[in-house]
Formats: structure tokens, sequence, C-alpha cells
């Protein structure tokens, strides 16, 4: 399932959003002239990046972020594996 419980108190920022500990793959979302939605190029999202979660995105292993008025979906292990970093990096 797709949640942000996994994310440190201290990436959370007051608005819902929260800041990116370590760049990510995402698939960026682009619209086109009818309203749809089509895949778009495959990027990363920096670090120190503000994202603000905008619920699941194709299933619940992706969320649906955006960042400076674009819209990407990300892999929630990918969230994961890089708060993980950050807490091991933190006991070592």
């Amino acid at each position: 399932m797709c949640d942000l419980k996994n994310i440190p108190e201290s990436s959370i920022v007051g608005n819902g959003s929260f800041l990116l500990e370590k760049s990510i793959p995402a698939l960026q979302m682009v619209s086109m002239d009818n309203g749809q939605e089509r895949w778009g190029p495959l990027t990363r999202l920096s670090s120190g990046s503000e994202l603000h979660p905008l619920g699941k995105g194709f299933d619940d292993y992706t969320l649906r972020v955006r960042l400076e008025g674009f819209i990407y979906i990300v892999f929630q292990q990918d969230l994961e594996l890089a708060y993980e970093a950050r807490a091991m990096a933190a006991t070592a």
C-alpha cells in the first residue's frame, strides 16, 4: 500500500509536503490537448526537492506527486530506500 508513514517527521513540511533526502527516479506525466495524460520522460527528482503528494499513482506501489507545477509518478519502494539510507547513516 502506498503511504507516507516511513517518511521521518524531520522531512515533512507543514503543508503535508515532504522533502526528498536522496534523488529518486520518477516518471513525468504530460497533459495532452484533449485533457488526458500520457507518460513523459523518465527523470530523477533531486535531493532536497519538496514533493506534494496527490494520491495513489498507477497502483498501490506508486505515488502521484507534484513538484514545481509538474506531475510525477514515483515508486513507494524508491522513497522507502531513500529514507532507509538516511536512517542507516544516522546510526553508523
